[in-house]
């Protein structure tokens, strides 16, 4: 037999197997041995210095795995090691490391390190820098005065594309 024969054998036979799977496990059938992640696995980390009442509300929602600190004086830090997503305050944070940039040079600090994390900017603040290389940076940006339902959203949205890859 021909290499094209094998070839046409194989994709038949792999359309069979597809078509044969059931519709509703067909996706994790196809993706079985890659990591799903889901509301209670994914790791959401919030760097705010003030408390910040979404925090509580994403758990609520379910999103067990929802954290925040005050503060990063190290970038190698389990909590920043350890988060699938950060959400990062461009006042107030990160004073130590970047006294004049805050979180907008934690954010650009980040992205030079890890380059996997998904990184999420918020303020408050409607005026001030908006060329600084920390926006680039960022995979999204979202306002702190935001209602709920777009933060949700925003994980939601992260978390079926991972799971999609």
């Amino acid at each position: 037999m021909s290499d094209e024969s094998w070839y046409m054998i194989a994709v038949n036979v792999i359309y069979w197997l597809l078509k044969k799977a059931p519709t509703k496990n067909k996706a994790k059938w196809i993706n079985q041995g890659k990591k799903q992640l889901s509301k209670s696995s994914m790791s959401v980390l919030f760097v705010d210095d003030e408390p910040f009442p979404i925090v509580k509300i994403l758990k609520d929602q379910g999103w067990s795995n929802v954290k925040r600190i005050k503060d990063v004086v190290n970038l190698d830090i389990a909590d920043i090691k350890n988060a699938e997503v950060i959400f990062i305050d461009i006042n107030g944070v990160a004073k130590k490391l970047f006294p004049t940039d805050e979180g907008l040079g934690l954010c650009h600090a980040l992205r030079l390190k890890y380059h996997d994390k998904y990184l999420v900017i918020y303020s408050a603040e409607t005026k001030g820098e908006r060329f600084h290389q920390g926006f680039s940076d960022a995979n999204a940006r979202i306002s702190k005065m935001a209602e709920p339902y777009e933060f949700i959203n925003l994980l939601d949205n992260y978390l079926t594309k991972k799971n999609s890859e």
